[in-house]
């Protein structure tokens, strides 16, 4: 999985491209999400739209990233 970053004025864009399951590199959108939070970052954008397959380990990253937020 590639994850994409942008930022749009205030607003950043968290962009995963590939598969979200387990064994994957899933902890860079928890790693990424910790490090813009700490920057004082607050607003957010998942966009899944290049994602074609997401099983439990990928739900459960986007829950513990909503969680962190």
């Amino acid at each position: 999985m590639k994850l994409v970053h942008r930022t749009y004025g205030d607003i950043e864009f968290l962009e995963p491209q590939g598969e979200m399951r387990a064994g994957r590199d899933l902890e860079k959108i928890p790693k990424l999400l910790q490090s813009l939070i700490k920057d004082g970052k607050t607003n957010f954008v998942l966009n899944l739209e290049m994602v074609p397959y997401l099983d439990s380990a990928g739900l459960g990253t986007i829950l513990r990233c909503y969680t962190s937020c």
